[in-house]
């Protein structure tokens, strides 16, 4: 039996969470979709869970652990590094040209996400 792919919403906001996910699975609804309020959640699941995700979407400006300092975390896990979509409302150049130096990040994206554009990424990356 193959393992259901994975996606997670790392984002702050319940509301974007329930958009997400009401997206991704009129995408594909054999998708888990795991949502986190802050990178400290998807930290402590990454390290006990047994199934990496698949996908990662994930905020900037976050309480307790921000993108940037997840980012910092998860590549310090030693674990196989999934692509992340930086999904944000942050239109400052600093945050982008930031996220442009990091190689584990596969595009900045700015809220609200197009539905067509969340298609191409899952079609590109599931």
């Amino acid at each position: 039996m193959t393992e259901k792919r994975k996606v997670y919403v790392i984002d702050d906001d319940p509301i974007l969470q329930r958009i997400m996910k009401k997206m991704l699975v009129n995408f594909d609804d054999e998708l888990v979709i795991e949502t986190f309020l802050h990178g400290e959640e998807a930290i402590a699941h990454l390290k006990s869970d047994d199934q990496l995700p698949d996908l990662i979407f994930l905020d900037i400006n976050m309480p307790i652990m921000d993108a940037w300092d997840f980012i910092e975390s998860y590549q310090s896990l030693g674990i196989a590094l999934v692509p992340i979509y930086i999904l944000s409302s942050s239109i400052d150049y600093r945050d982008i040209t930031k996220a442009e130096n990091i190689d584990l990040i596969k595009d900045y994206l700015v809220k609200p996400l197009r539905k067509d554009k969340l298609i191409e990424i899952c079609q590109r990356e599931l």
